[in-house]
């Protein structure tokens, strides 16, 4: 004999555990155990035996531990959580018989429905009932959730399900195919929603507008391009209006602080700028040159003649005074033009010296290691997509009862 569980899905919020309860043991992520909470039964895993006797008077969220470990001495006992069930965590842990409306896909569809509580839902397609208990939620309590499935074991084992987790007062399960027999005549008109998941939704279509008031809005959950095509020309045929066609994809995206570079941009004008120092120094740098191997060669010209011999005749002579004339005429050219360019050579001087008069190649001088600074950095805060993506699930067609 199935009872009715007051601490279900839907009962009143409870901060202790009681004998009968639903409870859902959370192992880790994706590892969740729903149970009804019986004297003297036990759960066993991988983290040991864990006595329902020992959950009863818990606080929903404690830590409980196992009495024994399962590897007989090698290890402690373990510990699980316990937690108070809500529609989310059924769907994570529920045993899925068929294929099951995906907490993303969930949502949309209440949305697009307009739901609320108090409304009436009409749903072809119960399945494991997981949509089912998203739906009496929303509704509840004012509201009801009538819900048909064409497989008979799978709407007794719905049924059940129900009683247990306290739904029943919010959803009646029948045995029916809409698709051939339609919603039952006491539903025309009543209908404030329609949910068709079954796989000729268009069969059913004109059914859902006889049971829809006016302006009643109309979901089909189809997985293939070419049913939504048959469902949106069902629709039109049947005279629904503003119809339209969804496909959920949920993407997760890991939000961090990135630090970065800041970019040193050169412009035009910096560059001719650059390439024009450059010329003056390199401009200046041929000129001193210039002069230090003219003063070199005076200084040569000058220690010859001083070790001469003084008995040479007139003509030796005259070739000492005529070459004497010509190095001190060079000498005087050579510090006119030292004394010209000594104002850029001072310049150049203090801007580095001989360091700068390697060849331009039009890239910046490479500083010292003790000169150089580290570039300019700041931080982002960027949002970059998984790149795992949870695939296809079905095409949402949406529409209005005129």
């Amino acid at each position: 004999m199935i009872t009715r569980n007051p601490g279900g899905l839907l009962g009143p919020a409870k901060h202790a555990i009681a004998e009968g309860d639903l409870v859902v043991m959370y192992q880790g992520f994706g590892q969740m155990t729903p149970l009804f909470v019986k004297a003297g039964s036990i759960l066993n895993n991988r983290h040991g035996a864990f006595h329902h006797d020992d959950l009863v008077g818990q606080k929903y969220g404690a830590k409980v531990h196992a009495r024994t470990s399962q590897a007989q001495g090698k290890r402690q006992p373990g510990w699980m959580h316990v937690l108070q069930p809500t529609a989310e965590l059924w769907s994570s842990c529920v045993l899925q018989r068929t294929q099951i409306v995906q907490p993303s896909d969930q949502a949309i569809i209440v949305s697009q429905l307009w739901l609320r509580g108090g409304s009436v839902v009409l749903e072809s397609g119960t399945g494991s009932g997981i949509f089912t208990t998203a739906l009496a939620r929303v509704v509840a309590p004012a509201g009801h959730v009538y819900t048909f499935e064409f497989n008979e074991h799978r709407a007794t084992v719905a049924a059940e399900e129900f009683l247990r987790n306290g739904l029943d007062h919010a959803v009646d399960v029948a045995h029916r195919d809409v698709c051939g027999e339609g919603f039952p005549a006491e539903l025309n008109n009543k209908a404030d929603a329609v949910f068709l998941d079954v796989p000729n939704p268009w069969l059913a279509i004109g059914h859902a507008k006889r049971a829809l008031r006016k302006g009643g809005r109309l979901c089909t959950y189809s997985p293939c391009i070419e049913q939504v095509q048959r469902n949106c020309e069902a629709m039109q045929a049947e005279g629904f209006h503003s119809i339209k066609t969804i496909e959920v994809r949920l993407r997760h995206f890991d939000v961090r602080e990135t630090a970065f570079i800041q970019p040193v941009f050169i412009t035009k004008e910096k560059t001719i700028q650059d390439f024009k120092e450059y010329t003056e120094r390199r401009t200046a740098a041929l000129e001193r040159k210039t002069a230090m191997e003219a003063a070199e060669l005076i200084a040569a010209g000058s220690e010859k003649s001083d070790h001469s011999d003084p008995s040479n005749d007139g003509s030796l002579l005259g070739k000492r005074s005529s070459s004497s004339l010509s190095s001190s005429s060079s000498t005087t050219s050579s510090s006119a033009s030292t004394s010209s360019t000594s104002s850029s050579s001072s310049t150049s001087s203090s801007t580095g010296g001989g360091s700068q008069d390697k060849e331009y190649r039009g890239k910046p001088r490479k500083l010292p290691k003790k000169e150089q600074k580290d570039p300019p950095s700041d931080t982002i805060t960027t949002a970059c997509p998984v790149p795992k993506m949870r695939g296809h699930t079905a095409f949402l067609s949406f529409a209005t009862c005129d």
